[in-house]
């Protein structure tokens, strides 16, 4: 489950990589960092198919926003270790923009904590982390997590924020 997301995104088989996650929805797979971010770079990649195709046809619920958003709710450190191993193994710059984000909650101290309570997600994230980094480096991919950050950045500082968004398993953003 650690690699099967990677293979998947590689091989451009973005709709098994749906069903996948979706199948085994009940067990918490859909949880999982790396499935969560994969799905969503894969509605990522078949949104801009579409779009160069013409075939414009999507579900709002199920938008690459809006699950990149979820995915970025749901485990916010993912991204700060991105970004960094981006910065750091790829040089890939970091904007402005992208400093003022990743200052802001929940993408501050609170992520470092959060996965050293939990040293088998760390793990999960670190491998997530090495494999897939490439994948993200892009700079429409890199526009494309700057925008979701945003959001959930505005989200975690506004309560009535109406980004808000019902995630799975009942969690809210300040779990």
């Amino acid at each position: 489950l650690c690699t099967i997301d990677y293979y998947a995104l590689r091989c451009k088989k973005y709709d098994f990589l749906h069903q996948m996650s979706q199948q085994y929805d009940d067990g918490g797979i859909a949880i999982m960092p790396n499935i969560v971010y994969s799905v969503a770079l894969a509605r990522f990649y078949q949104e801009l198919d579409a779009g160069q195709n013409g075939d414009a046809n999507q579900n709002r619920d199920t938008s690459a926003d809006n699950l990149l958003v979820k995915a970025v709710m749901i485990h916010p450190e993912v991204l700060v270790k991105l970004q960094k191993k981006l910065q750091e193994d790829v040089k890939v710059a970091i904007s402005h923009s992208w400093e003022e984000v990743l200052q802001m909650d929940p993408f501050g101290s609170a992520t470092a904590e959060a996965l050293a309570e939990n040293a088998s997600l760390e793990r999960i994230v670190d491998i997530f982390i090495e494999r897939h980094h490439l994948l993200w480096k892009s700079s429409a991919v890199q526009d494309f997590m700057l925008r979701a950050a945003k959001r959930v950045a505005y989200a975690a500082s506004d309560p009535s924020d109406v980004q808000r968004q019902k995630l799975p398993f009942g969690l809210a953003i300040d779990d």
